[in-house]
């Protein structure tokens, strides 16, 4: 068995926010399943492979009256957390060493459990105590998340890292091993010519310029670890129910939908999913070639509904950043398009729909409820529906949007400032990531982004609460960022600008 501690000791892996993994996130899928969740706000929630606590400090700090827990296989990392929970004054997380195949009773229950990137980079005895573990430590009405490298997809994947492993099979070195994988991925990207068959050389180009961009740690601990075991989710599910777990969702709810396929294709998977959803979600797999999921469990024996509630929506906050733009040629007359920078796109001629993203996006980042936005679309959209009727028809647009991917859903509307105070303030957590200098920073809606240059990164230093507009200008290290023979309305013009633009970014508290 390899010594996971060491391996991680070796080349430090840091761990990100992961946004799927959101309580919020795992409240909202169970909702629209019928099952009742604990609100993020109020939520205990534990982490299995916590690494360094860099997914579990930032929710910590976006949501205070909620409890987190992480435990971890490497000292290394678990030390590196908890320097950075002293420095941050945090109460309401903690981390602990501690082995997933090991874990004692004691350690309580909660309204979550997460295990992300960890199920399929595991010897089997510890895949089958993690899914022992969630059933052990889940609230009655809790959610698990767990994710792993999926089949059939895993099989392109698994193609590549046996291709680099056997170049790496003489270096023994961490460090150059990354190097000579990273190396040889750049050649095989390089390497396609035109007697080789059109759908491996492009399959093989696509996986070896994935891999050449990754990171060292992703590398290392992924592509080149000892144990990589994608599975397919029949088979995940088959030991999730050994275990008392029952199948409640994807984190990512548009994966879930079979609209993208022929008409045939999605009628045929949508009459499987009273029958039996796992069925479903296999076939779905299979044509989607799926190489990773994050598989949403709960307590089996709970009895959840499925189907589309125009009243569950209706309860709900919507986000979206799904700009609006002209339709593509060809498309339905009054047709808009919507389409999110990091999610789907959707195309319609609906008057209601048209009004309700462009009320979405003018309102973004801020989640909007679902009562303002269903009164105002109907205002806009030129029917004048009862309430009723407004009421059923945008909750049918905004669940189609959220199937697609093109809007969020959310239990509570994310904690995101659009009108900047008199004293703004940065999240205390942005300023201590970049205290060393520019670069990724977790946001308030919990999503990684970068920020470069020194007047952003100087203008965050300062906003402690602190300093008005006036101060924030007089300061040294915002003075010298400006020419000094710019007029002073100017200068706060510009810094005007900035905090506007850090609060629509999810920065300001």
């Amino acid at each position: 068995m390899p010594d996971l501690a060491a391996a991680y000791d070796n080349i430090p892996y840091p761990t990100y926010p992961t946004l799927s993994a959101h309580p919020d996130r795992l409240a909202t899928v169970a909702r629209l399943m019928g099952l009742a969740a604990k609100p993020a706000n109020r939520c205990h929630l534990l982490e299995l492979g916590c690494g360094d606590g860099m997914n579990l400090i930032p929710l910590a700090v976006a949501l205070p009256e909620s409890q987190f827990a992480g435990i971890d296989i490497s000292p290394a990392a678990i030390a590196r957390g908890a320097e950075a929970i002293r420095e941050l004054g945090l109460t309401n997380v903690r981390l602990a060493v501690g082995d997933i195949a090991k874990l004692d009773r004691g350690l309580g229950t909660f309204d979550y459990v997460v295990a992300h990137g960890v199920y399929s980079w595991v010897p089997e005895h510890v895949r089958e105590r993690l899914l022992a573990a969630c059933k052990a430590h889940l609230e009655p009405n809790g959610v698990a998340y767990v994710s792993y490298n999926a089949m059939p997809g895993g099989h392109i994947r698994m193609m590549l890292r046996e291709m680099a492993l056997f170049h790496v099979r003489n270096v023994q070195d961490p460090v150059e091993r990354v190097a000579e994988a990273r190396a040889f991925a750049g050649f095989v990207a390089r390497a396609g010519g035109p007697q080789l068959p059109d759908v491996y050389r492009d399959l093989l180009a696509a996986q070896a310029a994935q891999m050449a961009t990754r990171g060292d740690a992703d590398i290392f601990h992924d592509d080149l670890a000892e144990l990589n075991e994608p599975v397919y989710i029949s088979e995940f599910m088959a030991s999730a129910a050994k275990h008392g777990l029952q199948f409640l969702g994807e984190a990512d709810f548009f994966e879930m939908s079979a609209d993208a396929f022929s008409e045939e294709a999605a009628t045929a998977l949508n009459g499987l999913e009273a029958e039996d959803i796992v069925v479903k979600e296999q076939y779905l797999d299979m044509l989607k070639c799926r190489q990773f999921r994050k598989t949403l469990l709960c307590h089996e024996g709970l009895t959840l509904d499925r189907r589309f509630n125009a009243n569950t929506v209706a309860s709900m906050y919507v986000s979206s950043d799904a700009r609006p733009e002209p339709a593509a040629e060809g498309a339905d007359e009054g047709a808009e398009s919507f389409r999110s920078p990091t999610r789907g796109a959707l195309t319609t001629a609906n008057p209601l729909a048209k009004a309700a993203l462009t009320l979405l996006f003018d309102a973004f980042p801020a989640a909007v409820a679902f009562g303002t936005l269903a009164s105002e679309a109907n205002a806009r959209g030129g029917e004048e529906l009862s309430a009723f009727k407004a009421t059923q028809r945008v909750a049918e647009v905004i669940y189609g949007a959220h199937r697609a991917g093109t809007v969020e859903l959310h239990t509570q509307p994310p904690h995101i400032v659009t009108e900047v105070a008199e004293r703004p303030m940065a999240s205390p957590l942005v300023r201590w990531q970049l205290r060393d200098g520019p670069g990724r920073v977790t946001n308030l809606r919990h999503e990684s982004i970068q920020v470069d240059g020194d007047q952003g990164r100087a203008l965050i230093l300062l906003l402690d609460g602190s300093r008005d507009r006036a101060q924030l200008a007089s300061e040294p290290e915002i003075a010298a960022l400006f020419p000094p023979e710019m007029p002073a309305e100017e200068t706060l013009a510009a810094i005007e600008a900035n905090l506007s633009h850090l609060g629509r970014a999810g920065l300001l508290l």
